[in-house]
């Protein structure tokens, strides 16, 4: 499980890293920046783009939620085919957890990864 987690966090710095910093996703950005300032900024932002990133790799690929609290929680997914409100509460929940934590993670790999480039 901790491999997981651990490619898991990889995984959303990799995708993270591609679309807030390469020169693939400049004109992307550019555009974004020329049709709303302040969405611009949040493209080019390795944190907030992470916790985006993580949100959607929470709610499609894998949760970390799952190590990091526990199987209990883990049991605790959306039936999409009998969705109450319980499922939908733990689901956000689930959700924004994982994301604010992929976004501290990524943020932390891209220090590091500044701090080791000087």
């Amino acid at each position: 499980m901790i491999l997981k987690l651990i490619a898991w966090s990889i995984l959303c710095y990799s995708v993270t890293s591609i679309l807030a910093e390469s020169y693939i996703f400049m004109s992307f950005r550019t555009a974004i920046s020329n049709f709303n300032k302040s969405a611009g900024i949040f493209v080019r932002c390795m944190l907030c783009t992470g916790v985006w990133v993580s949100f959607l790799y929470s709610l499609f690929l894998w949760s970390p939620t799952d190590v990091i609290f526990g199987s209990e929680y883990s049991k605790m997914y959306v039936n999409f085919y009998n969705i109450d409100m319980t499922n939908i509460v733990v689901t956000f929940v689930r959700t924004f957890n994982d994301g604010v934590f992929g976004g501290a993670v990524v943020y932390f790999y891209h220090v590091i990864e500044n701090r080791l480039g000087k």
